[in-house]
């Protein structure tokens, strides 16, 4: 593999990262770094020398300062230099993404976000290495504030042959998540033709020349998303379709929720949101995941809906439309922006912050009958206590107790008893007193033996034979 080419920060690459902010906050977009060099070439070569000074000083100071670490590694033998380089390119990326999707809200007016289409995406994945995920299955859906959901596009990606040593990982995951058979034949293996599709999905009803971004959401394991995967499977398609990887930008979905809902609150008394971790949490709650007839074929046949691509971004849209919507004259409607078994008069928002209770009228109070009087006048009544009779009862106890101790002295059997054991004798030899031993004797004159005699081991010549007379 060729090496990558490195970027050459210069001057002009400071100045035209400038000039993309500047035209971004006026509400315009860039597919990519080419596009904003040729729209900043004509500005570098009229700029003033003593700017383009500035810049270039700029450029040499981050030059400087980048080669002093340019010898330094990490104790994984990663250049200081390349890991700074990475973590600063990937900033740069993520200010770009913010900055656009404030600018594009920013220019939406009472009338226009009712009708800006937006796209939301989602990918099952099969395995998963260090920058690479196998996608299994991709939806993408189209819908505008004003008029819901309006049309979906999903596929199954035949991920091809799994490599040596992750294909108990991907059967695992597979498992675990959303049951997409390995090498399954229903998968699509041209990935140009699904390239072209996604593409023309995408464009149809959009009128700028770029390509509109598709917005999902972070990485979680719990919930079953990664940008990460989208981002993956995208660069697939854009190569596949031999196009510039940033042809299909991945944006993040809880910053256009943010944007939305605190624009379509501006004019109104309801507060917006505080911050973006507040928002992701709204998101993962996935209020409608108990939902059917939101997922494909396959997956409500095994009733996985909640682990189907298409169900996952159905249920976004019904999530922001909820937030959304009534905040700018929006009716909701089923089966656009909301499930059809879900009452349209209901909201998450109205479940757990309404302020306007029901009128008291509403409720008429029920006349208690006189059980339920009486039942509530015995539950509350104090407990009287006398302790006079109380005092009378425990001494007829006390008097009765000792009654019957004083009974069960008379009949108590004596203290220690003398037990007289039976000697292992036959009832002949007991009758006859002189065959009882001495006291102090040692052996018992006649008394029978009931254990047999064993042979005595000795140390000499083995056993000997014991007779006894």
């Amino acid at each position: 593999m060729a090496p990558k080419k490195k970027t050459i920060r210069n001057g002009f690459y400071y100045f035209m990262l400038d000039v993309q902010a500047d035209e971004e906050r006026k509400g315009r977009t860039f597919a990519n770094k080419k596009e904003v060099a040729d729209y900043a070439g004509p500005l570098w070569e009229a700029l003033a020398p003593d700017q383009k000074a500035e810049y270039n000083q700029k450029a040499k100071g981050v030059k400087n300062s980048t080669k002093e670490i340019t010898n330094k590694f990490t104790s994984l033998g990663i250049s200081f230099a390349a890991q700074m380089a990475e973590e600063r390119e990937a900033d740069e990326k993520y200010q770009i993404m913010k900055q656009t999707i404030r600018n594009t809200v920013k220019s939406l007016n009472s009338s226009s976000i009712k009708t800006f289409p937006f796209y939301f995406c989602h990918v099952n994945f099969t395995y998963k290495t260090d920058d690479f995920y196998a996608p299994a299955e991709i939806a993408v859906v189209e819908f505008t504030l004003g008029d819901g959901l309006l049309n979906k596009f999903h596929c199954f990606i035949n991920p091809g042959k799994v490599p040596m040593g992750l294909r108990f990982e991907a059967l695992d995951w597979s498992e675990k998540t959303h049951s997409i058979p390995l090498n399954w034949s229903e998968g699509e293996t041209d990935h140009f033709l699904i390239f072209n599709k996604l593409i023309n999905f995408l464009t149809r009803n959009h009128t700028a020349d770029s390509v509109p971004p598709i917005y999902t959401m972070p990485d979680s394991l719990n919930s079953n998303t990664s940008l990460n995967a989208v981002k993956s499977a995208m660069s697939l398609l854009c190569a596949a379709g031999q196009n510039d990887p940033e042809l299909l930008r991945v944006y993040s979905l809880p910053q256009l929720f943010f944007e939305l809902r605190n624009k379509v609150v501006e004019n109104t008394s309801e507060a917006p949101m505080p911050s973006l971790a507040i928002v992701e949490n709204e998101i993962e709650k996935d209020v409608f995941g108990g939902l059917k007839n939101l997922a494909c074929k396959f997956h409500e046949e095994k009733d996985l809906a909640m682990m189907c691509s298409l169900s996952i971004v159905t249920r976004w849209v019904y999530t922001l439309c909820d937030h959304c919507c009534k905040f700018i004259g929006v009716e909701l409607e089923v089966g656009k922006h909301v499930a059809n078994e879900v009452d349209t008069t209901w909201s998450i928002q109205n479940s757990r912050h309404s302020k306007t209770p029901k009128p008291k009228e509403e409720y008429e109070a029920e006349e208690p009958d006189e059980e339920s009087n009486k039942a509530k006048n015995i539950s509350f009544m104090p407990t009287i206590i006398d302790h006079s009779q109380l005092k009378a009862k425990r001494e007829q106890e006390r008097i009765e107790q000792e009654e019957l101790n004083a009974i069960n002295e008379e009949i108590r059997p004596p203290t220690s008893l003398t037990v007289f054991n039976i000697p292992n004798t036959s009832d002949g030899f007991i009758s006859d007193p002189n065959d009882f031993p001495e006291i102090g004797g040692t052996r018992m004159v006649g008394v029978q033996r009931d254990t047999p005699v064993w042979p005595v081991s000795g140390r000499g010549w083995g056993k000997r034979n014991i007779k006894y007379n």
